[in-house]
């Protein structure tokens, strides 16, 4: 396979108050570690202004290797980690914990009891060392998890897609600091479904958003779950091919982000958002 020209990088913008001028660049930074694909997933600030970023890194016999740096405010590198079992393993998300670690989750097949993907959650300390993992899967062909958060009382909030049979199913689980299941929810219906991220509203509940399939088209699909687990309530909104991110705003209504297409105009694919009220069923 030939080398594909893709590179992680990334970009710190500015932006000045004083005017409506596009953002100053600030930096930009490019890491070559692989010999095949590479791809950032995910960046978040940490509490010292740097950032932490995850993503994976392929070779050129499709190898894949989930990786993760912490870099100072400069983006200059502190720290970073690969890990590879063997097989193939890959980071989605990862973001600052209130004890100054990292929680993250992605998939690996290396470690799969199953010899296929498997989703997993793991907590690092802030040297990026492994404090414990936890591996969340079916014998299925694909789960992942796509987004992981921390609750203002230390446990952890994870989602993503569990292959429990076919087509798959809406997954959220909760755990405690140590990564035991304190609850997990699947939406397993007919056609299917897949949590994508999720948010943590003021009142401690969850918001989950996502897709929902029915035997025509995918719609953007958002659940809101109690701290208990408890469906608070759901919401499906026709003519999206799924959400890819969610917000809440200053009102209490949700803003969220996905992808539209049109089977008028072929392969277009456009990033829509819809701004919707909690009470909308």
């Amino acid at each position: 396979m030939s080398r594909l020209p893709i590179f992680l990088l990334l970009a710190i913008v500015v932006t000045s108050l004083a005017s409506a001028q596009p953002p100053d660049t600030l930096w930009t930074r490019s890491w070559d570690y692989f010999t095949g694909v590479e791809v950032i997933t995910s960046v978040r600030p940490t509490n010292d202004g740097g950032l932490i970023v995850s993503g994976y890194g392929c070779d050129d016999d499709f190898h894949c290797y989930a990786w993760i740096m912490r870099t100072d405010a400069s983006g200059e590198e502190i720290w970073s980690r690969m890990d590879f079992g063997g097989i193939s393993e890959a980071s989605d998300y990862i973001e600052q914990t209130s004890d100054g670690g990292f929680i993250e989750c992605g998939e690996t097949w290396s470690y799969s009891p199953y010899d296929d993907w498997d989703a997993y959650v793991r907590k690092l300390d802030a040297d990026g060392e492994q404090v414990w993992a936890r591996l969340l899967g079916a014998d299925g062909w694909l789960d992942y998890a796509l987004c992981v958060r921390e609750l203002p009382d230390q446990t952890i909030v994870a989602c993503g897609f569990l292959a429990i049979e076919d087509p798959g199913a809406f997954y959220t689980v909760r755990m405690d600091a140590d990564g035991e299941v304190i609850w997990d929810h699947t939406i397993d219906r007919i056609n299917s479904q897949r949590a994508q991220e999720l948010w943590i509203t003021p009142d401690n509940s969850i918001v989950v958003c996502g897709y929902s399939q029915d035997p025509n088209w995918y719609h953007y699909y958002l659940v809101k779950y109690d701290i208990d687990g408890n469906v608070l309530w759901e919401m499906t909104v026709p003519g999206g091919d799924g959400t890819t991110s969610i917000c809440q705003t200053r009102d209490g209504g949700y803003v969220f982000g996905g992808v539209y297409s049109d089977l008028n105009i072929g392969e277009a694919f456009a990033f829509h958002i819809v701004n919707t009220h909690p009470d909308v069923t």
